[in-house]
């Protein structure tokens, strides 16, 4: 069965664009026919995911860029090109626009020609509404597949269509046709957390944080993991190395013996990061003080000197421990004053995005009345780098619109996350953000009808986070009636984790009923 009938619903197929191929000789064009009355809305993100045979192709453009039509190489011997289109379609003369995810599979036969077929709708919640789409439950097990039979290495990516980091990985990497060949050693595998299938997946792996991102055999042996995004430039190097040849996580304690104190504290750093506390403790060499062993033992136990050592001999990895700092609470005079001089130079030195970050751990810790020029200068230098393209800056405009409105700048940043749900109407994402902006402000009414969007457009996980949301607004609004109605519906209608499955899932249940018992 292809990828697309997997997830096609027949309903209202008469409302949906055709969707044309185009070739000649090796290249070839999509492009879309809107139905009568309406137009691809120009400016809005397209995504397209295709396969030409064995080889996915993902294209990120514009409404503009597909009319004219979206270009591709076509193998040598490829039959079709099957895949999914995630379009917004607005009525002519009119202001009403949505958002579309159709899939097809259209036929190449000869050296020039065309094919055009309707477009088959696609379950909105089993589409990220950002395509490419997430993962479905058979993927994983597809790439664990793979992986054995050709002898190469998984990568599991556990990511939610909400989280900044999980959408910039996906647009700088895992969907950059220019980063093709960095994944081409990897069955790569991205596993929706918000969905139910995806528990025993993140159960088995310990899976607590957004991006999760995992590196195991064939067999799913985890090599390494990455917690967290650190920026196109460190991921791929991590892939690098990965793939050079790591032991594997379960191997380091028993090989400690036979390491240099720089291997042991490098994996110690590796294990820590990874949770294994006790191992990590177990192998770090005692009285070694170079930045592996230093950021080891901030990840242990962290305390003021470890972070002003760290400052002293490893300033150019100040993105590896700026977060540390938050934890640290105040610090005293002269590390407060260490640690900023050196990520004001680490402002200076790395890409803006991660520069945007040090500015804002500089104002966390900042005296109140200096927070909000430092929000605003973050806010700037990350708005000032962003690419024009929703669909590659989407990652950022959650924390982009928090910056701006830290900073006092309200408007600004309500009307980014305005822009982003307008163009994402039917995801859970940016009606959820809107929402919590709102409720803040005490904006009731508009925060109830975000909520409301977030509530509708949710599914799993995220769907129990925005229901305690629509709850809070209710409560807020004086009517506690229905917000304990709504409560008691969603909690009763949840499906529940097995017993001994550790997801967050059983998390946000219990705020849940913890919030409902209150009321």
């Amino acid at each position: 069965m292809t990828l697309w009938m997997c997830l096609v619903s027949l309903s209202f197929a008469a409302e949906l664009p055709e969707v044309e191929l185009g070739w000649h000789g090796a290249s070839g064009w999509i492009t879309a026919r809107p139905p009568a009355g309406e137009h691809v809305a120009p400016e809005a993100p397209v995504t397209a995911e295709l396969w030409l045979g064995e080889q996915r192709v993902v294209i990120d453009a514009s409404g503009l860029e597909l009319q004219d039509g979206l270009r591709l190489a076509l193998p040598a011997g490829v039959e079709a090109v099957e895949g999914t289109l995630s379009l917004s379609l607005c009525e002519d003369g009119g202001t009403t626009c949505r958002l579309v995810n159709v899939g097809f599979d259209l036929p190449i036969s000869g050296w020039r020609g065309r094919a055009r077929q309707a477009g088959v709708a696609l379950d909105a919640v089993a589409v990220a509404n950002d395509a490419p789409m997430h993962a479905a439950p058979g993927d994983a097990e597809a790439a664990f597949a793979k992986a054995k039979a050709e002898g190469s290495l998984v990568l599991l990516d556990f990511s939610a269509v909400w989280c900044p980091p999980c959408n910039l990985l996906a647009a700088e990497v895992l969907h950059d046709p220019d980063d093709a060949e960095v994944l081409k050693p990897f069955a790569v595998a991205v596993v929706d957390v918000d969905a139910p299938w995806s528990w025993a997946l993140k159960s088995r792996y310990a899976v607590g944080g957004y991006p999760t991102l995992i590196v195991t055999d064939g067999d799913g042996v985890v090599i390494d993991r990455m917690e967290g995004y650190p920026g196109e430039e460190a991921f791929e190097a991590w892939l690098a190395t990965v793939q050079r040849g790591m032991l594997p996580l379960d191997q380091l304690a028993a090989k400690g013996p036979t390491m240099t104190p720089e291997e042991a504290a490098n994996a110690a750093l590796r294990l820590a990061r990874a949770g294994r506390v006790d191992e990590a403790k177990a192998l770090l060499p005692p009285g070694l003080n170079n930045a592996d062993a230093l950021l080891t033992r901030l990840a242990l136990d962290a305390d003021e000197a470890t972070l002003t050592q760290l400052c002293a001999l490893a300033p150019e990895r100040v993105y590896e421990y700026a977060f540390a700092a938050l934890d640290l609470g105040e610090l005293s005079a002269e590390g407060a004053a260490t640690l900023r001089t050196t990520l004001l130079a680490g402002v200076a030195r790395l890409p803006p995005a991660q520069g945007a970050d040090l500015l804002y751990v500089l104002g966390v810790m900042a005296p109140t009345d200096q927070q909000p020029a430092l929000f605003g200068a973050a806010a700037a230098l990350l708005e000032s780098n962003l690419s024009g393209d929703l669909a590659v800056d989407r990652g950022h405009y959650g924390f982009l619109a928090d910056l701006w409105i830290s900073a006092g700048q309200v408007d600004h940043g309500l009307a980014l996350l305005n822009e982003a749900a307008a163009a994402y109407p039917e995801e859970f994402t940016f009606h959820h953000a809107l929402a919590g902006q709102l409720l803040g402000l005490e904006r009731l009414p508009e925060a109830l009808a975000e909520a409301e969007r977030a509530v509708a457009t949710g599914y799993g996980d995220n769907r129990l986070r925005a229901e305690k949301r629509r709850a809070e607004i209710l409560v807020a609004l004086g009517r506690k009636d229905e917000a304990k109605a709504s409560l008691d519906a969603a909690i009763s209608a949840a499906e529940r984790p097995a017993e001994g499955v550790q997801v967050r899932t059983t998390r946000y249940l219990k705020e849940l009923e913890t919030y409902r018992a209150g009321l």
